[in-house]
């Protein structure tokens, strides 16, 4: 993964819909939007987290707890087209969310 490189979705057989998420921390405050794609940084990360881009789901079949892992197809546009690479991630608890972070969320 590098530069010009774009993650363009996300899916998931778990869950009904994920949707692409930036965050801007400007004027003191943060604000979150829905994005069609976030980009790679030049020297070639895309960092996603609390309080940074994130992935937000929709739909779960069931509420997901920490040490859960969660299949995601993750596909990524590049010069050379689209492609998708699939991976799992583990779930951390809500509790370990910054409180600033926890209002974030309670926003959507």
């Amino acid at each position: 993964m590098g530069p010009g490189l774009r993650l363009v979705s996300a899916d998931s057989p778990q869950i009904a819909a994920i949707e692409l998420h930036s965050v801007d921390r400007a004027q003191g405050g943060m604000t979150n939007a829905h994005e069609h794609g976030l980009d790679f940084s030049p020297d070639g990360e895309l960092i996603l987290g609390r309080g940074r881009d994130h992935f937000m789901m929709f739909g779960l079949p069931q509420a997901l707890k920490q040490g859960d892992q969660v299949e995601l197809n993750l596909t990524f546009q590049s010069h050379g087209g689209l492609f998708t690479q699939t991976v799992t991630a583990g779930v951390v608890s809500l509790s370990d969310v910054p409180v600033s972070d926890q209002r974030h969320r309670e926003r959507h």
